[in-house]
């Protein structure tokens, strides 16, 4: 029964860390798609068709990047997700199959009915303790109400 418990807190810590790491990958891709925002200037994808206005964030920009530097900075992110997609996935690779959680339910169910036929065995064992108890009871009870009579009688015959 330890054993499948601490098989159970294992894969539990491994759901944890998944969830850690997908959290973890879904923040940094929100901060990486914030800095790029912010970092660069909004153009349209045609400049025929919307040309760009300026607006005020744009004209709040300090801090632009250049062509160059967004590409690497592109790069770099992309070297990033990649990582932690690869973690990811070695985290997801680790988890439990179904099969093996057939299994372990197969061993829960198992052990359930051995429980269960140990139960049963407990009872039977406590049903005759207890009317092992109430024939104990009785027999004292007799011994003593004769032990009762001899002293009565042994008092009267004086």
């Amino acid at each position: 029964m330890d054993a499948l418990c601490e098989e159970a807190s294992n894969e539990m810590d491994r759901v944890t860390q998944l969830q850690d790491g997908i959290l973890s990958l879904i923040k940094q891709t929100h901060k990486a798609l914030e800095d790029l925002t912010k970092l660069t200037p909004l153009l349209p994808h045609d400049p025929t068709v919307y040309p760009p206005a300026e607006t005020k964030r744009d004209r709040e920009k300090v801090n632009t990047l250049s062509s160059e530097e967004f590409e690497q900075h592109k790069i770099q992110l992309v070297g990033e997700f990649v990582q932690r997609a690869k973690q990811v996935q070695v985290l997801i690779d680790v988890m439990p199959s179904p099969e093996d959680a057939q299994t372990i339910t197969n061993r829960i169910d198992a052990m359930q009915s051995d429980l269960t036929a140990a139960n049963a065995k407990y009872r039977a064992a406590l049903a005759q303790t207890q009317a092992l108890q109430e024939e104990y009871k009785r027999t004292l009870g007799v011994l003593l109400d004769q032990s009762v009579m001899q002293v009565t009688s042994g008092t009267t015959a004086k």
